[in-house]
């Protein structure tokens, strides 16, 4: 089979050694059976990874690993599957790994002759020194070669474009940034300043963009309400309660479909007046009835809040305000 490169009685006594060694080890050593190909009884998946060819590996190794198929127990580390792979492919041996998860389990050589490592109940054979050997007894693998491949930090993986991926579960490296605390603080300040305005601008146009009744259709403002209280709030506010302003009994109506909500900003406009003037007053919605809506301001208007009112509601400056005050801690820790 090997030419004369190895004499058919020498071949004959290396085989025999081999089945001595596995017998006394306790391994099973089985044949494939008739009519299957042996990729197919060893496992091996799409995925096998091609060796790299006779010219790496000396001619017993290449020997070895034509008639030998060595699979290895579930039981093997990620480690130690990612060390014989690169030991595997140094040598030339064919290799290839099937399963997933707990059952990964590696297969090196394509040969007829199978050997299943089995590992159940023991860690013997999962030892780095334990496969060491087996890879001396089956694939003529020199066990110093083994070892120092076993000592040396695991290879890394690599991307589709090439580039070393981290190991699983940790964290990939970060370069250090060069830019100092108070720049990231000021520049994202200056960030936040502009998303406000952004956001400011666009709710503005919408509500200039349609007419009052339109903006109710929408559920962003309310029409024809009056003022029919004025109270002290928390923290020097003045709460004031709108309510529909036409009614035709004593109780009020109930108010039209809205989409206002607690902590909402809205400001309180004439009835008729346009959306290009300032408001007579802003604030935030403090509570919402069925008939009436709170609206909790900071300054009440110069003159009395009287006549046909609507309420609109604006960009909520909420978050953006809890955004600066988290940057302002930052900036002083």
């Amino acid at each position: 089979r090997f030419g004369s490169a190895m004499p058919s009685d020498a071949a004959k006594r290396r085989k025999e050694e081999r089945a001595a060694k596995r017998a006394a080890k306790g391994f099973t050593v089985s044949k494939p059976k008739p009519g299957c190909e042996c990729c197919d009884d060893v496992g091996h998946p799409a995925e096998a990874t091609p060796s790299s060819g006779p010219s790496s590996a000396d001619a017993a190794v290449s020997a070895a690993a034509e008639e030998v198929t060595v699979r290895f127990p579930p039981s093997l580390t990620s480690r130690q599957r990612a060390v014989l792979h690169a030991v595997a492919e140094r040598h030339g041996v064919p290799h290839s790994s099937s399963g997933d998860g707990e059952a990964r389990r590696i297969t090196l050589g394509r040969g007829a002759e199978v050997v299943d490592v089995d590992a159940v109940g023991t860690d013997a054979a999962t030892t780095d020194e334990a496969i060491c050997e087996l890879l001396e007894t089956h694939l003529r693998l020199s066990r110093d070669d083994s070892r120092r491949a076993f000592d040396a930090p695991p290879p890394a993986t690599k991307t589709a474009q090439g580039t070393a991926e981290p190991k699983r579960g940790t964290a990939p490296a970060v370069k250090g940034a060069d830019v100092t605390v108070e720049a990231f603080v000021n520049r994202t300040r200056a960030l936040l300043e502009l998303e406000r305005a952004a956001e400011v601008e666009q709710s503005e146009a919408v509500l200039k963009g349609m007419r009052p009744e339109t903006a109710q259709r929408k559920g962003r403002a309310l029409l024809g309400l009056r003022c029919v209280d004025l109270r002290g709030g928390l923290l020097g506010k003045t709460v004031v309660t709108l309510e529909l302003a036409s009614r035709k009994a004593a109780e009020a109506p109930p108010l039209p479909p809205h989409k206002l909500s607690p902590h909402d900003v809205v400001c309180v406009r004439p009835g008729k007046g346009d959306t290009s003037g300032e408001p007579l007053c802003e604030g935030v919605v403090y509570r919402v009835r069925d008939t009436a809506v709170e609206i909790a301001v900071d300054d009440l208007p110069d003159g009395s809040l009287e006549g046909n009112l609507r309420v609109e509601r604006l960009a909520n400056e909420t978050s953006h305000r809890r955004l600066v005050q988290a940057l302002d801690r930052v900036g002083r820790a």
